[in-house]
């Protein structure tokens, strides 16, 4: 944020599986269709901009009392995190990220007793400091805050994601007195999340870099064997290529000297 791109990381991971709308067969057509746009893979910037479009459009038309708002809402967050990652300019990239940053408040406020809101909303905000260097500092706490909240409310939303997203902030924030990094607190949450969701990727390579950072050489490899075989398996990623060199680039630290 400038905390090194390690919400952006985390976001890309989120968007590339989640998918919250539910809707009745029949009705809601314009959030059916954005669902199944958004829902094409590989994702291409056209289709979830066109998404994008219809869900905005469908919570116009939403009474504001109807139940469905919450699922509509919340995958118009994601959609605008989604385009946020893949925007080339920066004015786009802040808009996005704003927009995402100001849905995930109204998903808050028509249930704040879910985790969704919070979960988006701490991502968001990773985006928009990312492009907005005055707002690191302040931006580290709100994403500490709606990640603290999130996990108290759902720790297994998106296979660990609330221990994920606060292991990732730990892990890569700058440290005291600039940052609010910890290696120990790192390890405690990505722990955690390889523990609740002990198959899922991610984690498993999140707690390796962690591992590798505090010269917990042989359990990093460990980890990282365990990430190679979740992506060849179950082919959780979107872009299991961009991982599997992010693994690759993790094995050949571990290779050389301590």
């Amino acid at each position: 944020m400038h905390l090194p791109l390690y919400i952006f990381v985390i976001a890309y991971f989120f968007v590339a599986n989640c998918s919250n709308a539910q809707t009745r067969v029949g009705e809601d057509t314009l959030v059916q269709r954005a669902d199944s746009l958004f829902s094409v893979t590989p994702k291409i910037y056209d289709n979830v901009e066109q998404a994008y479009r219809l869900l905005r459009q469908a919570l116009d038309d939403f009474d504001g009392k109807d139940a469905r708002r919450f699922d509509a809402t919340a995958d118009a967050a994601l959609c605008a995190i989604w385009l946020a990652l893949h925007d080339k300019d920066r004015s786009d990239i802040l808009k996005h990220a704003s927009e995402a940053m100001s849905f995930s408040l109204k998903v808050i406020s028509l249930d704040k007793d879910r985790a969704e809101g919070y979960y988006y909303r701490a991502i968001a905000t990773g985006l928009f400091a990312e492009q907005n260097k005055s707002y690191g500092r302040q931006s580290m706490n709100e994403i500490r805050a709606n990640g603290e909240k999130a996990l108290a409310l759902n720790p297994k939303f998106d296979h660990a994601g609330p221990h994920r997203l606060l292991g990732a902030l730990y892990l890569r924030a700058p440290g005291p007195p600039s940052g609010i990094g910890s290696l120990r607190k790192a390890i405690e949450h990505l722990e955690q999340a390889v523990t609740t969701a002990p198959d899922y990727s991610e984690n498993l390579i999140f707690l390796a870099e962690a591992y590798l950072k505090s010269e917990r050489r042989d359990e990093a490899a460990r980890m990282l064997d365990r990430a190679s075989a979740a992506i060849a398996t179950e082919g959780q990623l979107a872009d299991p290529q961009k991982w599997k060199k992010q693994i690759d680039e993790l094995q050949a630290r571990l290779r050389k000297s301590p």
